[in-house]
């Protein structure tokens, strides 16, 4: 229907591109009578710098360059205008090709430190030559001379790009400027690809006749996304009939058949998901760290705000979500996407970068989030999934988690994301989507709750350190695997598929599983199977380690992210780190740090104790027993109290024993026995006692012989709790009585 791509006028031939470390492209010193000053006109000093450098790099002298070079770079770090001034004019005066001769002195190792330092000054000195109004008037004005000076002044233009169109704009609407408007009309057209943010953007201008050229140059440059912006201007019985005839006939032009049969809603929602998958014909400029958002003022025409490239596309994709809901509140999807683009600018914001468009006391993407509710979140969800992209699914948890109750938490048309995310190949997520459905208390069954149960489990007792499973033809092969990433991830491993599963059994939970393809096929396929079915192993990425990329096993890595292919092998650790973390990026999982492996633990224990006082829920905790017991162990109190009131409230002989048996430890702190007592004292309360002989009399002697009154008086109440024979109560009497 309409073109992603157009080609551009031969003209543009003329600006050659050039390698991406150059931030404003070198070719703007061609041939460019209006930029190149005479040597006589720049600053006799930063000249003469310039000219030493430049002999003295002709003629192999890298020693000397260099010193001019550093020469330049300390006096004149400042004055990047002026130093472009000054190689314009020594390059000019000798007859070379600036871009030419740089680029060759780059690739010169003696040079390259100092030559790239020169090309971010000189870069400098591009940027604010591009921007400079009196420079983009001049070459406007230049437009109207002549056939060579319009190709020239255009070339000027297209070097400015976006920030050439309001000076552009602004002569077409001045009635002083008739005699250029003709001319920068055409220019419009011409500039192409690189005109279309801002002139989308004056497409809410009211200037009548302003807004006909504007909708005319979209229609001739002819990328789809015009599209929405024209349409609406087509169907907006607020417009005058002048301007909904040229939106109509612009998007004729454009190939689509029949514009009014088009929802403008729709389309700027369909424009709306292509900026946020970075694939609308609209980009952040190439090269460039900065990226522009256009407005239109109807008094000071088209302005902008600088925003960090990395947002750019993210801002674009919440605004047009905007323009869809303008045009149709009730469209939902749009409110979802705008959300998922909110966390997905937060996420992509470079650290210690602003976002301009944002006000000094507008409220974070979670305040609108938590605001929208659950049936907006889930589809959210269910976008980050598919595109597993972990930062997005990980901030929509977060607003599900304090939002969603057992009633709406699996409701919506998106199907039930968060028991996806349960199977997430982040464990982060994985644990997330687990405290979500944890802390909405379900009081119905649902499929995954005991996928839910086990995660929590894994969640106590894992520490940050990556784990790894293997299936290696040899043992020793896991043996040297092992010891070479020993120090820093947990590694398992067998020579068969369910020796390997076994073994899987001592981790808390499997980030990685490495298979080789020297194994039967039979092996592999085993091990992959029972992945994808197991609660503890499906979040884990596999790679198979191969001696080609043409391995018999590639067609699983097209379409699915989970499976990665590498030549790495055991004996390079280097190799195999590599290769894990290009598994976790291409499955879109987050690291984990200890700290925040100790934070989930915590909260896991802590949800878990909620739930198991939680009168309806529907999740068998005692499946996270092993998980809790072990976690007694931790270096953490606050952990071990935690998980000391989930086991107070498990129906099991071994709860009651892990109980008593790390409050009498002699390296439990008095008051973790004390509060570890309270919790056995409960147990009894609920169950009765369920302690065998070894661990009663365990029990009798702190009650006896505890040097803390404390301990001791604790040991007492879970006695009397457990409903023990009576004979050692009035033992115990007796032995005070001073009768």
């Amino acid at each position: 229907m309409t073109r992603q791509h157009r080609s551009l006028p031969s003209i543009a031939l003329a600006c050659a591109l050039v390698p991406a470390f150059i931030s404003v492209p070198l070719t703007f010193a061609q041939q460019q009578p209006v930029a190149a000053a005479p040597a006589a006109a720049a600053d006799e000093k930063i000249h003469q710098a310039a000219d030493d450098f430049w002999h003295y790099a002709k003629i192999a002298r890298y020693d000397l360059a260099n010193q001019a070079a550093q020469n330049i770079l300390t006096q004149y770090k400042d004055q990047g205008p002026e130093v472009l001034k000054a190689f314009n004019a020594v390059s000019s005066d000798r007859g070379d090709n600036l871009d030419q001769w740089i680029l060759r002195w780059q690739q010169t190792p003696d040079l390259r430190e100092s030559v790239n330092q020169l090309i971010a000054l000189i870069n400098q000195g591009r940027a604010a030559h591009r921007s400079d109004i009196a420079f983009i008037q001049q070459n406007i004005e230049r437009l109207s001379t002549n056939e060579r000076a319009y190709t020239l002044g255009l070339q000027q233009l297209r070097q400015s790009g976006e920030l050439a169109v309001p000076v552009m704009i602004d002569y077409l609407r001045d009635p002083n400027k008739k005699e250029f408007q003709s001319s920068t009309r055409r220019a419009l057209i011409d500039m192409g690809r690189i005109a279309l943010n801002p002139l989308v953007a004056a497409t809410e201008m009211q200037d009548t006749d302003t807004l006909i050229t504007v909708i005319d140059a979209l229609g001739n440059i002819g990328y789809d996304v015009s599209v929405p912006y024209l349409l609406h201007l087509a169907s907006d019985s607020n417009r005058p009939g002048a301007v909904q005839s040229a939106a109509t006939q612009a998007l004729v032009r454009m190939g689509v058949a029949d514009p009014k049969s088009m929802k403008p809603a729709e389309s700027f929602y369909d424009l709306s998901e292509k900026f946020y998958y970075g694939q609308a014909a609209v980009t952040a400029p190439q090269g460039s760290d900065v990226a522009f958002v256009w407005y239109w003022d109807n008094q000071n025409g088209l302005t902008k705000k600088n925003v960090p490239s990395p947002i750019f596309n993210d801002l674009m994709a919440m605004r047009t979500s905007e323009y869809a809901l303008k045009l149709d509140a009730n469209m939902s999807k749009a409110v979802s996407l705008w959300i998922a683009s909110n966390f997905k600018r937060e996420a992509d914001l470079p650290q210690g970068a602003t976002d301009t468009t944002r006000g000094e006391n507008q409220p974070d993407a979670h305040y609108y989030a938590v605001a929208s509710g659950v049936q907006f979140l889930n589809p959210v969800l269910a976008r980050a999934l598919r595109d597993h992209n972990s930062a997005v699914a990980f901030k929509t948890i977060k607003a599900l988690e304090v939002t969603a109750g057992s009633s709406s938490l699996f409701s919506g048309q998106a199907g039930q994301p968060v028991i996806d995310a349960l199977s997430f190949p982040d464990r982060s997520i994985r644990f997330e989507a687990a405290y979500a459905i944890g802390s909405a208390l379900p009081q119905a069954d649902f499929q995954g709750k005991d996928r839910t149960v086990q995660i929590l489990a894994d969640a106590l007792n894992n520490t940050g350190k990556p784990t790894v499973l293997a299936l290696f033809p040899s043992q020793n092969d896991v043996n040297t695997l092992s010891e070479a990433l020993g120090a820093q991830m947990t590694v398992v491993g067998s020579t068969t598929a369910a020796g390997a599963i076994e073994q899987s059994q001592k981790l808390a939970g499997v980030d990685y599983i490495l298979i080789s393809e020297d194994l039967p096929d039979a092996e592999v396929n085993h091990l992959i199977d029972a992945a994808n079915a197991s609660p503890r192993l499906d979040g884990a990425a596999r790679i198979i380690l191969t001696h080609s990329p043409a391995s018999r096993y590639a067609p699983m890595t097209i379409n699915n992210p989970m499976v990665s292919l590498t030549q790495a092998t055991p004996a390079d650790p280097n190799s195999i780190k590599a290769a894990l973390i290009a598994s976790q990026q291409k499955a879109g999982a987050m690291s984990m740090d200890e700290a925040t492996s100790a934070a989930n633990a915590l909260r896991s224990a802590q949800l878990m104790a909620k739930l198991a006082m939680a009168k309806g829920q529907v999740m068998d905790l005692s499946q996270a027993q092993p998980a809790l017991l072990s976690a007694l162990s931790a270096a953490s109190p606050d952990l071990v109290r935690a998980v000391g009131d989930v086991l107070s409230q498990l129906n099991s002989k071994d709860a009651q024993i892990g109980l008593l048996n790390k409050s009498l430890d002699e390296k439990t702190a008095d008051d973790l026995k004390i509060s570890l007592l309270g919790n056995l004292a409960t147990n009894a309360k609920f169950y009765g006692n369920q302690l065998d002989e070894p661990s009663i009399v365990t029990l009798e002697k702190a009650v006896h012989d505890a040097a803390n009154l404390q301990v001791r008086s604790a040991a007492a109440e879970a006695r009397g709790a457990l409903n023990l024979p009576a004979d050692q109560a009035k033992k115990l009497i007796l032995e005070q009585s001073k009768v």
